[in-house]
C-alpha cells in the first residue's frame, strides 16, 4: 500500500511539475516568440503595400480624381519600385492632369521593363498592353524608336545566348549592348544571371543615386544629378574612388562623356587597381588624345599608349557616351574603348588589386556607369 501510494504521489507531483513548466513556458516564451515574429522582416510586405496602394489609385482614377490617384500610385512605387501596374496607373493619372511628358516617362518604364507579352502573367499583361496603347497615342515616334531598340536588343541577346557556353566574354558583351539599348531587357538580365552562375559576375559600383560614401565623394566638385555622376573641375584636377577593392582577375569600366572644357588641359580618366595615391592605372582622354599611363609613384610613370582621337581605328568623339575599360586578367592588363582592344601590358605585382577611381581636370564630365566584372 505504501509503495502504491508513493508511486501515485510521484505521478501527481510529476503532472503538477509539468503543468507548472508549461504555464511558465506559455507566459515567458510565447510573448517573446510573438515579439520575434512581429519584428521579423516580411519579404512580401512591400509588395502587399504596393498592391493595396495601386488598388486605391485605380479606384481614384475610375472616379476621375487624378490628384488622389497620383498620390496612391507614387506611394505604391515608393514601397516597391518594380511594381509595373503602379507605373501604368501613374501614367494615366498624369495624362488626366495634363502632365504628358511625365506620363510618357512612367508609361515607358512599363513598356521597357515588361519585355515580351507572352512571358507575362495573366494579371500583368493587360496593364502592359494598356500602357503600350497609350504610348502609341501620346508618343508614336518614341514607341517606333523603342520597338527598333527592342528588336535590336532581342537579336543581340539571342547571339549572346548562343555563345554563352563557348565564349562567355562575348555573351556578356552582347548582354551589355542589349541592356544599353533597353536597360530592363528581361532576357539580357537573365543571360547576365546565367553567366554569373558560371563565375562571370558583374558588380555596379555606382547605384545611380549617390557617391557620398566614396573617398572624395563629398567634394563640391562631384555630385549626382538625374542618376549621373557629374564632375566640375576648373583649374584643378579632382578625383573620387570607391571604398571597395577589386582583386584577382577583374575588369573595371566607366561609361562617360565630356560635357565642357575649361582653360588649361582637359583630362578625364578611369583609374584602376589603385593602391596608393600615385600607384594606379590611368586611362582616358587628355586634350585630343587617348592615353593609358601606369603610375608607380609620383615621379615614376610609364605611358603605355597614346593616340590622337581622330587616328584611332574608329574615331572617338569624347562628347558622346563611350565605355573606357581596363582588364586585369592573369599576367596582362588590356585597355579597351567600346569593347575594342587598343593595347596591353605585362601585369606587374602592384596591379593585383585595388580601388577604382575617376579623374577630372579642367573639364566637366558625366559618368553614368562604373562597374567591375569578375571572371
Amino acid at each position: 500500500m505504501t509503495l502504491r501510494l508513493l508511486a501515485a504521489l510521484s505521478a501527481l507531483l510529476a503532472a503538477l511539475l509539468a503543468a507548472v513548466l508549461a504555464a511558465l513556458l506559455a507566459a515567458v516564451l510565447a510573448p517573446a516568440l510573438a515579439l520575434l515574429l512581429a519584428l521579423a522582416p516580411d519579404a512580401r510586405a512591400e509588395e502587399r503595400v504596393a498592391f493595396e496602394e495601386t488598388l486605391a489609385g485605380d479606384k481614384a482614377l475610375a472616379a476621375k480624381d487624378a490628384a488622389v490617384a497620383e498620390k496612391h500610385f507614387r506611394a505604391a512605387i515608393e514601397s516597391d519600385a518594380e511594381h509595373l501596374p503602379a507605373y501604368q496607373g501613374l501614367g494615366e493619372a498624369l495624362l488626366l492632369l495634363g502632365r504628358t511628358p511625365e506620363a510618357r516617362v512612367a508609361l515607358r518604364r512599363v513598356d521597357r521593363s515588361a519585355g515580351r507579352l507572352d512571358t507575362l502573367s495573366a494579371d500583368l499583361r493587360p496593364r502592359v498592353e494598356a500602357a503600350r496603347r497609350r504610348l502609341a497615342e501620346v508618343d508614336p515616334q518614341g514607341m517606333a524608336l523603342a520597338d527598333l531598340f527592342r528588336a535590336h536588343a532581342d537579336a543581340v541577346t539571342q547571339l549572346g545566348e548562343r555563345q554563352r557556353d563557348a565564349d562567355p566574354g562575348l555573351a556578356d558583351r552582347a548582354a551589355g549592348i542589349a541592356l544599353a539599348l533597353v536597360p530592363d531587357h528581361a532576357r539580357a538580365l537573365e543571360l547576365r544571371a546565367r553567366l554569373a552562375e558560371r563565375g562571370l559576375r558583374r558588380e555596379a559600383l555606382f547605384d545611380g543615386r549617390q557617391i557620398a560614401d566614396w573617398d572624395g565623394g563629398r567634394s563640391d566638385m562631384w555630385r549626382v544629378t538625374d542618376g549621373v555622376i557629374v564632375a566640375e573641375a576648373k583649374g584643378v584636377a579632382t578625383f573620387v574612388r570607391t571604398v571597395k577593392v577589386a582583386e584577382g582577375d577583374f575588369d573595371v569600366l566607366m561609361e562617360a562623356r565630356l560635357v565642357a572644357t575649361y582653360e588649361g588641359t582637359p583630362f578625364f580618366a578611369l583609374m584602376g587597381a589603385w593602391t596608393e595615391e600615385y600607384c594606379h592605372s590611368r586611362f582616358g582622354v587628355l586634350a585630343d588624345t587617348l592615353q593609358w599611363i601606369e603610375y608607380r609613384s609620383r615621379d615614376d610613370s610609364e605611358r603605355v599608349y597614346r593616340e590622337l582621337l581622330a587616328k584611332l581605328p574608329k574615331a572617338l568623339d569624347p562628347r558622346a557616351w563611350n565605355v573606357y575599360e581596363l582588364r586585369y586578367q592573369g599576367e596582362r592588363i588590356e585597355a579597351l574603348v567600346n569593347g575594342r582592344k587598343l593595347a596591353e601590358l605585362k601585369r606587374p605585382d602592384a596591379r593585383k588589386g585595388g580601388f577604382v577611381g575617376l579623374l577630372a581636370q579642367d573639364c566637366r564630365i558625366e559618368v553614368k556607369r562604373v562597374e567591375v566584372v569578375y571572371r
